[in-house]
Formats: structure tokens, sequence, C-alpha cells
């Protein structure tokens, strides 16, 4: 497999370069698109084929494409879904790796959503102390968050995403056509993770997601090309600033996912990762009108835009006692204060980097109080 280059870039229906140091990235209509892109990522690998289960009957036409591609291909099957994102779990797929013979000169290819994509990248990272592999997401949410950056983990009792590593793919291909398969529920929910990369960085593409129509979307899968496009830049530029959560920076990239993790976890991760999110934002956003960071502007654009998108701005089954509670354990807290990236405007945060306050004593009230009047 080819050395990543220092300058790689995202093309759908035209080349758009992307300062993307770390993997080199394809966004395409059809696999057939990418092609040429991804035999020269696999090389003279042998390329091993996992993904979930439940999905083989939608991503057949995919599977059937790659087996063209790679002839002999093999193929492990994992559980999906986030109460199966566990270290038991990737045990199993490790144990499945060794099975079909993969070794340090394999690559696996993690076709899937964000769930696969996490747990091939941390098996792939230890197995035999590491081996490539390449993300193909197949959600929305996928191809704008969990395909990009190289962090992958599992979660546990304690929380989410806490063990794991930086572990970035040799190369990521997004393959619009794919998203035609997706449940609306889940394009709203890759929609949030871009409306989050517009709150941090971009009124526009904020402005774009909140105003985005998943129905139509849904039936013509390249108008999620620039969406797709725009939220890799973003990413991209903060994660090539950060790549290993060293000096702050990519905290930024958590907007939202304190309480939204939260919640995530209070629910046992029956609750979709976006929703989760989307109410985070919210209740973000209402902690930084609540601490004085941001005006109440910020908290009525952002519940409009969640409403937009037919999600629950608040989630409050929980009380937040419980909420803080499930927050405890979250990579961002230090010093035994539960933090999160205030928000100043949108496409601007309140604080330099690292970006960070803490949540105190009665600050989900007066942000529930908040939220409650919307």
């Amino acid at each position: 497999m080819r050395d990543s280059p220092r300058l790689s870039s995202v093309r759908a229906t035209r080349p758009a370069p992307v300062p993307l140091s770390l993997h080199p990235v394809l966004v395409c209509p059809f696999l057939e698109d990418a092609e040429s892109f991804l035999r020269e990522a696999v090389g003279n690998r042998r390329p091993v084929l996992c993904t979930e289960t439940r999905l083989l009957p939608v991503l057949n036409r995919a599977i059937t494409g790659l087996e063209r591609m790679f002839p002999g291909l093999a193929r492990v099957c994992i559980r999906g879904g986030e109460r199966n994102k566990t270290r038991r779990q990737k045990e199993r797929l490790e144990d499945a790796l060794f099975a079909e013979g993969l070794d340090r000169q394999g690559v696996v290819l993690a076709l899937g959503g964000g769930v696969v994509m996490d747990l091939v990248g941390f098996a792939a990272g230890t197995f035999m102390r590491g081996v490539p592999f390449i993300n193909l997401p197949t959600t929305l949410l996928g191809m704008v968050d969990a395909s990009v950056g190289g962090k992958v983990a599992v979660n546990t009792p304690a929380g989410k995403n806490l063990v794991g590593l930086f572990h970035p793919p040799a190369a990521v291909c997004a393959v619009l056509s794919t998203l035609s398969t997706l449940p609306m529920a889940e394009i709203r929910s890759g929609l949030v993770e871009c409306l989050k990369h517009g709150l941090i960085a971009d009124e526009d593409h904020f402005e774009a997601a909140g105003s985005a129509q998943p129905g139509r979307m849904a039936r013509d899968p390249s108008a999620f090309s620039g969406f797709v496009e725009r939220s890799i830049r973003i990413k991209g530029a903060v994660v090539d600033r950060d790549p290993e959560e060293r000096t702050g920076e990519r905290n930024l990239l958590n907007a939202g996912h304190t309480v939204g993790h939260a919640l995530e976890r209070l629910s046992g991760y029956r609750l979709r990762h976006g929703d989760a999110v989307a109410a985070g934002l919210c209740w973000e956003a209402a902690l930084s009108v609540a601490q004085g960071y941001a005006a109440p502007p910020l908290l009525v654009r952002v519940q409009a835009a969640v409403r937009r998108l037919g999600l629950d701005p608040m989630r409050d089954e929980w009380p937040d006692r419980d909420i803080l509670e499930a927050a405890r354990s979250d990579k961002k807290n230090a010093a035994s204060q539960v933090r999160y990236i205030p928000l100043g405007d949108v496409g601007r945060p309140a604080l330099p980097s690292p970006y960070l306050a803490a949540i105190g004593p009665g600050d989900l009230r007066k942000a529930r109080a908040l939220l409650g009047r919307r």
C-alpha cells in the first residue's frame, strides 16, 4: 500500500483538493468510479472485507462490486449498533481475522457505518501490532465523521469510546449511491453532524444543513455531495492541526458531545448518535447562553435548525443530576470538572483553544429553563 500523501483530495463530481494530511479521501457517485482509487490503495496487499451482518442484503451491490475488483475477497461479519461496540466484539473480530489468515501484509476493508469503522480500525490498529485498513462508509454520519481522522475505539460500561487509539485509515472512499439505502432517521443523524461542523466553523454550512430536505436527498444521493465534501474539509482542517489531541484544537469537534454522549449512555445506546448530538447541541447552546458566552439568538437558531430536521431539541427524559453524572467519564474532563465547548455564535467557538469551559452546579438547571422557553 502506498504511503499517504501530505496533500490529499476529496473528489465527487469534480476535483476538490483538501488539506488533509492523514489519509487520501475520495467522494464519488458510484463504486465503479472508485476502482482505480481502491486498487491503488490496496496495492499488493491481500484484502479482507469486514461488514455488518444485518447489512448484507442492503449492501449486496457494493459487496459484489468489491468482489469483482478483488477476486477471492474474504469476508468477515460483525454485529452492528452502539451496544455491540465492545471489547468482546473486538475480540471476536480479531479471532475471525486470524481464522481468515490475515497477516501484516494484508489490509482490512471496513464497509458500513461508524460502529463498523470504529471496531475495524481499533482491531486493525492492534492486530499483529498494526495492519492498515480502508474505510468505506455507507452512512452519511460515517462519511462526515467516523471515517475521517483516525480515532478508533470501543465503548465500556464507564462510557463511550473510552478504550481506543489513534490509527488513521490508509484511505477513505465515500460512495454516495450507498446512501440511497438509508432510512430517514439515519439521514437526519448525519445532517446533525454537518450542522455541528457549521456551528463550529461555517455559518453557511450550518444554514444549509439546517435547511436540508432529507426526503428529497434520499431520492437523489448526489445531493449529499456538497454536505460530505464541506464537512470533510472542516473536520480535516481541525484534525490536521491536532491529529492526536495533544494541543486541544481537536476538542472543537466535540461540540454538543458532552451532553450528547451522556444522553446516549443514559438511553443504553438505544438513542441514535445523531439524535443525541442534536439535543446535545441545543443543551450546550443553552449552557453557552446561561454562562454568558453567547446571546439568546444563538439558542433560537440551533433549536430551530434541529426542529427543521424533525428532531427533539431537548430530550428531557432524564433529570439534570443523571445527565451530569453520565458525563463524568467524558474524556474532556479534568480536575473533577465536567467540561464542554461553549459557542459564541454560529460558526464561532466562544473561547480560544482548547475551547473548554466547566459545567458548574446549577448550570444544567438554567439551561433546561432556557430550553423549555423556546
